[in-house]
């Protein structure tokens, strides 16, 4: 779930292990969104960091994650 309050971003992030974590300080500029959420996986606590474009009820772009890589995400509104 992701909500704005002009620029700022902040949300919640459930991840495939089910765990959901909330995060805040996250950024709207136009159609660019960024945030980042910490995250417990498998091996452990790991940052997502996750840069995106709005377009319409989509949300797509890339995701940083901690020092694995990056991988692109898609999330669409429920």
């Amino acid at each position: 779930m992701l909500k704005t309050d002009g620029n700022s971003l902040s949300g919640t992030y459930s991840g495939v292990t089910g765990n959901v974590s909330s995060f805040k300080g996250g950024t709207v500029d136009g159609d660019m969104v960024s945030w980042s959420v910490e995250a417990d996986t498998p091996r452990g606590a790991m940052m997502l960091d996750f840069k995106g474009t709005v377009n319409g009820d989509e949300i797509s772009g890339e995701v940083q994650i901690g020092t694995l890589g990056s991988n692109t995400f898609k999330c669409r509104k429920q």
